[in-house]
């Protein structure tokens, strides 16, 4: 889970993540929210609900399957969305 303080570090912070094909969860606030697929390329939560950042981290790192399906899903994303 990658919480900068800006918004663009934020992204930035997702896109390094899909790059090396990891999944991501992140609070669903500004552009984030519309950069991330909640449940596709990603997990968003509520960030004013503690327990939902817990719950997102906790199904990426007990369901093995899960987390690579999001994975694989977000480097597909990154290669769409960004020119390296």
């Amino acid at each position: 889970v990658s919480t900068p303080a800006s918004t663009a570090r934020r992204i930035a912070s997702g896109l390094e993540a899909w790059a090396a094909v990891l999944p991501v969860a992140a609070a669903r606030v500004g552009g984030v929210a519309h950069f991330v697929s909640d449940g596709e390329d990603g997990l968003l939560f509520d960030p004013a609900a503690g327990s939902d950042a817990v719950a997102a981290v906790d199904v990426l790192l007990s369901r093995e399957g899960v987390a690579r399906r999001v994975g694989e899903s977000g480097r597909l994303a990154a290669r769409r969305r960004v020119e390296w």
